[in-house]
């Protein structure tokens, strides 16, 4: 069979010349996403929308839109006003992952974030689909403050995590640590999903009155404790769970799977707590339970 070379040659021409218009287009993509006018379209945009009642102000963005970015300022209004202020905000990320719908963020930090009051929102309105993967690779913020009223007294956390989710499993790291003697705490890391219900382990305490005593209606003055911890795998799992409400205990769970069956037994006391309030007006002061069962 004779070979037309010269079509051979046609060919391999148009290939570079489309693999060259696409190398310069992404060139000069990536070159016009660090002009200000490419951020001055992206802040535009932003302070246009308007998600469940909540619109967007920001202040001083530069940087690499396709990378890493800054901004000065941001601020979030509700038809009452601001309620959330933050300050020197830095964000790097990885646009190619988006293409396979994976929305990475390697880092978002700030120097600080103030929340005023609780935020007024509207009835949803549903939206499109979102990304099937989401990675946070690093959350860090200086100084969260809540003002008097948000969720208590006022108060101030230093705020440090990760995230990431993909369809059924996901799992995060979360530390809360107060910047003033006696405030909340949180540690947690958890996984959840793939061949394990659960894992990793959480501790939370909770100052009197304080963002989680206020949020679980705790009693005036009573400190809150707790902590979980689940390990294993799919087959043989166990979590176990305890609380303290004050001096007194308020949840104690036990469950586990060995091989195909399962168990679990607790009590909680739902007197301990405002949250339980629609229970305990049905179901008394405490529930415990017991039992187990054999699956396939």
């Amino acid at each position: 069979m004779a070979i037309n070379w010269s079509s051979a040659r046609l060919w391999r021409r148009i290939v570079i010349a489309a693999v060259t218009a696409v190398v310069l287009a992404m060139i000069l993509l990536r070159l016009f996403a660090m002009t200000p006018m490419a951020r001055s379209m992206v802040e535009s945009r932003l302070e246009a929308m308007t998600i469940r009642g909540q619109t967007i102000e920001l202040e001083g963005l530069e940087g690499d839109l396709l990378g890493r970015l800054t901004v000065e300022n941001l601020r979030i209004r509700d038809a009452d006003g601001i309620w959330l202020d933050a300050d020197e905000i830095e964000l790097s990320w990885a646009p190619v992952a988006y293409l396979s719908r994976h929305l990475k963020v390697r880092n978002v930090s700030a120097e600080a974030l103030t929340l005023t009051r609780r935020p007024r929102l509207a009835p949803s309105s549903g939206g499109g689909a979102g990304p099937d993967r989401i990675t946070l690779e690093a959350l860090e913020v200086e100084t969260v403050s809540l003002k008097d009223g948000v969720a208590g007294p006022a108060q101030t956390y230093a705020l440090t995590g990760s995230m990431r989710t993909e369809r059924q499993t996901g799992g995060f790291d979360l530390n809360l640590s107060p910047k003033a003697p006696g405030g909340d705490r949180i540690q947690a890391a958890l996984d959840w999903g793939g061949d394990i219900p659960l894992r990793g382990r959480m501790e939370i305490s909770g100052a009197p009155s304080g963002l989680i005593a206020t949020l679980i209606q705790a009693p005036a003055g009573d400190r809150i404790f707790a902590e979980l911890t689940a390990e294993g795998t799919l087959l043989e799992w166990t979590l176990v769970a305890e609380g303290q409400v004050g001096d007194e205990p308020a949840l104690a769970l036990n469950l586990s799977r060995a091989a195909r069956r399962y168990t679990a037994d607790g009590s909680i006391a739902l007197d301990a707590l405002g949250v339980f309030a629609p229970l305990q007006s049905r179901l008394g002061d405490s529930m415990s339970f017991t039992g187990s069962i054999d699956g396939n």
